[in-house]
């Protein structure tokens, strides 16, 4: 039992740094206002969405 506990603490601490940084893009875009923009990046010919934001009336947003 000792024995598992073991492996599953080390297990998880090893895990810990595969746990990604994240980002924090900040944009404003002049003209544009609530609208909603993607940030994706392309696999072969499809763009896989990542992630969504909302401007505001000034046309800033942050994802």
């Amino acid at each position: 039992m000792i024995k598992r506990l073991w492996a599953l603490t080390v297990l998880l601490i090893l895990l810990i740094p595969l746990r990604g940084q994240g980002y924090n893009i900040e944009i404003s875009i002049k003209g544009l206002s609530n609208d909603t923009l993607i940030l994706g990046h392309y696999f072969t010919t499809r763009m896989i969405p990542t992630d969504t934001v909302v401007l505001d009336n000034r046309g800033r947003g942050v994802f």
